[in-house]
């Protein structure tokens, strides 16, 4: 039986937990074909995070392992962790907040494997937000065109799942400050889409200037147009990973 790692980076994101771990509950009762195991990994919260998903997960049937790192290396850092720790035939990244709905991870692997292509993305059909963060996103992807940026899609997240092909090839990367949405992008593996509508969680981590932040990385990262910037490593490679982040493991 294949194996299916949900892979779920999250940062002081312990109100949501309990809306996460009923959602996991959920996707391991309709997965019949897979077996699933997810790889929560606490990317150095201070609220309790990991400790109360550890506590609720243990109650439930699902298979799991939590990574603790000593501070917040920030969320790529905890993606490739994640995919570092957990041998799969697939992998799935999601969001601890919420707003990528775990019910449509049956529908990605199935479209998955009838195409037989190697990555599927899920799309979002709308914004859940308000007016004025949908503006400054419509301004930024305008940004993004203007410089030729084409791993910057509208509307695509890091909710993808994935093959191990992929997997192995993001950690195989020496690149030592990655943005693994747009790695995957920039790597033209064979793609297929599904749209989703996001759910707007009470509370998210991934604030306004975190976002700003990731964005700017990833346009001089990517634009052809730009010259590329050394920004300061926020994360290792693997081999830095095993001597200097802290983890712990359950």
């Amino acid at each position: 039986m294949e194996k299916l790692v949900v892979v779920i980076p999250a940062f002081n994101e312990r109100e949501n937990i309990d809306n996460l771990v009923n959602s996991l509950e959920k996707l391991a009762a309709s997965f019949n074909e897979v077996r699933l195991k997810v790889v929560f990994v606490d990317d150095g919260s201070v609220d309790g995070t990991g400790e109360y998903f550890l506590e609720r997960i243990k109650k439930s049937n699902v298979p799991f392992k939590v990574i603790f790192l000593s501070r917040n290396f920030g969320k790529d850092s905890a993606v490739r962790t994640g995919l570092g720790e957990e041998e799969g035939d697939y992998y799935v990244i999601v969001d601890a907040d919420g707003q990528t709905p775990l019910s449509y991870i049956p529908l990605m692997y199935k479209k998955l494997k009838e195409t037989g292509v190697e990555v599927c993305s899920a799309c979002k059909r709308k914004e859940a937000y308000r007016f004025p963060r949908k503006f400054l996103s419509a301004l930024f992807f305008f940004l993004v065109k203007l410089l030729k940026v084409k791993e910057l899609r509208g509307g695509y997240s890091d909710f993808k799942l994935f093959t191990r092909k992929v997997r192995d090839c993001v950690l195989s990367s020496q690149e030592r400050d990655m943005v693994v949405r747009n790695y995957i992008e920039w790597m033209k593996f064979p793609e297929t889409t599904i749209e989703f509508i996001p759910v707007k969680s009470r509370k998210t981590s991934f604030s306004f200037s975190r976002l700003f932040f990731l964005g700017l990385k990833s346009i001089f990262y990517f634009s052809p147009v730009l010259l590329r910037f050394n920004f300061v490593p926020l994360c290792c490679n693997n081999c830095v990973y095993l001597n200097e982040i802290n983890t712990s493991f359950y």
